[in-house]
């Protein structure tokens, strides 16, 4: 443990738990949480894509985008003028990360009250949860720039155009292959009679996407949002039985709750 934490009396605390009879325990608990959190957070954000059309989305467009900027820009800005009065003699690096990590958002918890306040079908909540999909693409170059400034004290330019080709790729080629395709392949396996056809189609669906967007070194989330999105408005119509958001809504009850247990944690 003095390899991971500082030294002090928590970190001893930690190695003695960890290293007495019931360390396994907790370290199972843990890992128990950390992933059931993240699935949670996964489907609470594929219905919460389940109730965004792309029409919406492309209405709150620009002022979703302005919103974005916005929120990265003023936080960085308040982080390293805050550092700046706290810190006078601090490198450019230190306040560089303080303002960085300003910029970060959880999209999870906004998308999780707006649906407790029965507010997640207002325009609002639309350029809310649409800033959130942009703004974890502005963060990934924000975050490139801020690297090489901290580490080399330059800009890499290449690894920028990397990470926003990614990014663009993935967010272009998922909407709009996945509109063109995935109609078709949901109407020629509906007729398969397929039991629980609609909640392991749409439940794989978010889990591809969100993963080939670790692929594009985005965040998770953004792929389970697109899903959403994607089988939003036909998908119900084109397989017969119980919506996916009533099918999934328990589920949802059920391990969302531990997203916040393990954002406490």
């Amino acid at each position: 443990m003095a390899k991971v934490l500082p030294p002090g009396p928590h970190s001893d605390l930690i190695a003695r738990l960890l290293s007495g009879p019931e360390g396994q325990t907790y370290i199972h608990v843990f890992s128990f949480i950390d992933i059931v959190s993240r699935l949670a957070i996964l489907i609470l954000l594929f219905l919460v894509g389940l109730e965004i059309s792309l029409v919406e989305m492309k209405r709150v467009g620009k002022s979703a985008s302005f919103v974005a900027i916005l929120g990265i820009v003023i936080p960085m800005i308040l982080g390293m003028t805050t550092m700046k009065i706290l810190r006078p003699s601090n490198p450019l690096a230190p306040d560089l990360f303080i303002g960085g990590i300003l910029t970060a958002t959880s999209v999870g918890i906004t998308a999780r009250v707006l649906r407790d306040l029965g507010q997640d079908r207002t325009s609002e909540a639309r350029i809310i949860l649409g800033t959130a999909v942009i703004d974890d693409v502005l963060c990934l170059i924000f975050l490139a720039v801020v690297s090489g400034l901290a580490v080399t004290g330059q800009i890499n330019v290449a690894s920028i155009a990397v990470t926003t080709g990614k990014a663009a790729l993935f967010l272009f080629a998922s909407l709009g292959i996945g509109i063109w395709l995935t109609p078709k392949l949901v109407r020629r396996i509906s007729g398969f009679g397929i039991q629980n056809l609609k909640l392991l189609f749409g439940v794989r669906f978010a889990l591809l996407l969100s993963w080939l967007a670790i692929l594009a070194e985005l965040a998770t989330i953004v792929g389970a949002s697109a899903a959403g999105m994607i089988l939003n408005g036909f998908f119900d119509r084109e397989v017969e039985g119980i919506s996916l958001h009533d099918l999934l809504s328990p589920i949802e009850s059920l391990v969302v709750p531990l997203f916040f247990v393990w954002m406490g944690i």
